[in-house]
């Protein structure tokens, strides 16, 4: 649990950065979209599209 938060902050900092999702995705070590869409909307409560918003 600790290791997918720690991979979703970094998630965070890259679409900060302004890298598109599917960059932000597979960098973070996802393999599917709906996987990476469904923790990161657990952890911060939005969707990586939509964030930071």
């Amino acid at each position: 649990m600790l290791h997918q938060c720690a991979r979703i902050k970094a998630a965070c900092a890259a679409l900060e950065q302004g890298d598109s999702v599917t960059e932000v995705m597979l960098s973070a070590g996802f393999n599917t979209k709906s996987n990476f869409n469904r923790e990161f909307l657990r952890i911060t409560g939005k969707i990586p599209r939509k964030f930071p918003g």
